[in-house]
C-alpha cells in the first residue's frame, strides 16, 4: 500500500484503540469517546490514517461516552485479515 505522504510502499495495517478527548477547558467535563479503528501506518515517515466508525462519530457529535464499536464491522475486518 503506497503512502500518500512520502510515496513509499511501506504502509502496514494495525488494529487500534483510541481515546478521543474534546478540546479546550470545556472538554474536561465531557466524556472520553473510545474507538477501535483499523489504522494504517507508514513505516518510513510515520504518517498514520484511520477512519472513525459511525458509532464513534455519533458519540462525538452527542458528547456520549458509549464505546463506539461497530461489532459487525469489526468482524468483517477480522475476517479480511
Amino acid at each position: 500500500m503506497q503512502c500518500s505522504s512520502c510515496g513509499n510502499n511501506t504502509r502496514k495495517r494495525f488494529t487500534a484503540e483510541i481515546a478521543i478527548h474534546s478540546p479546550g477547558l470545556e472538554g474536561i467535563e465531557r466524556p472520553v469517546v473510545w474507538v477501535f479503528p483499523e489504522l494504517t501506518v507508514c513505516l518510513d515517515c510515520g504518517d498514520a490514517k484511520f477512519t472513525v466508525p459511525e458509532g464513534g462519530r455519533r458519540s462525538l457529535a452527542n458528547h456520549d461516552a458509549t464505546v463506539a464499536l461497530d461489532v459487525e464491522e469489526w468482524k468483517t475486518r477480522a475476517k479480511a485479515d
